[in-house]
């Protein structure tokens, strides 16, 4: 590949291991977990003109309602990359169920990016690869193997991506290994996307909402509790003209029956 840095976007919920894969891609302790979970952390290395520039971005909180903040820190750190953003990696952990937690991960990484972002953009990196490995000893199989054996809505993600997938193990030789599968997805990803001319573009906030994702369901309306008091203001307003109107109509069918 012509450039001279791999651009890769890191996101997943919290706990999932997202700075511990970002300090592998880059091999050293650069990412400080004990900073704030909404700010994007940037950083990269030279890897004689053949690394990584990775940030970690913040877009994916816990919290179950995405906000116009999760829209931001998606722009900003896309913006981060001067020229491009070649791949996400979406982060999960090994060893947990893929739990309705991890599906709302997924909707909102697609209501920020776009319907087909796992499918265009998107490396899934497993961390806490040491887990699998003791289970490893225990069954026989391979973490491809392991791949094609899960069913359901997390078989649907994996294929989605093409089975771009990759397991983080902190052993040297394993670490190595990862590496090269990574930048071979990676590659393709790149290949592709600039033979169709794709960029990775933040969505529209007014469009995701017209189209109802799942993230914006369950609530009247994701740019009425954006917009705030202006709001609760047209609410309240219109809550008071129908109790006016009411006290009218009744007032009237009194008056009425007195004559």
């Amino acid at each position: 590949m012509a450039q001279s840095l791999i651009n890769a976007l890191i996101v997943g919920r919290s706990g999932n291991g997202k700075s511990s894969i970002g300090d592998s891609i880059l091999k050293a302790k650069v990412f400080d977990t004990s900073a704030s979970s909404e700010e994007n952390k940037s950083h990269f290395n030279s890897d004689n003109g053949n690394g990584f520039k990775v940030i970690e971005c913040s877009c994916i909180q816990d919290e179950e309602d995405i906000s116009e903040h999760d829209f931001e820190v998606a722009g900003e750190a896309i913006r981060n990359f001067e020229n491009r953003t070649d791949v996400i990696l979406f982060v999960m952990k090994y060893g947990i169920r893929y739990t309705q937690q991890e599906k709302h991960a997924v909707e909102r990484l697609r209501t920020i990016f776009g319907d087909t972002v796992f499918r265009d953009w998107v490396v899934i990196c497993f961390s806490y690869g040491d887990n699998f490995e003791k289970d490893k000893q225990e069954n026989g199989n391979d973490f491809k193997t392991w791949c094609w054996a899960q069913s359901g809505a997390v078989q649907t993600l994996f294929k989605e991506v093409e089975y771009r997938i990759v397991l983080f193990n902190n052993t040297a030789e394993l670490l190595e290994s990862t590496e090269k599968e990574l930048k071979t997805f990676i590659h393709s990803i790149v290949h592709r996307n600039q033979d169709q001319h794709k960029e990775l573009k933040v969505q529209n906030l007014e469009k995701t909402t017209r189209k109802g994702p799942t993230a914006t369901k369950k609530k009247k309306s994701l740019l009425g509790r954006l917009k705030g008091k202006r709001y609760e203001r047209k609410t309240s307003k219109n809550k008071k003209s129908t109790e006016n109107k009411s006290k009218e109509k009744k007032s009237a069918t009194k008056s009425s029956g007195n004559k």
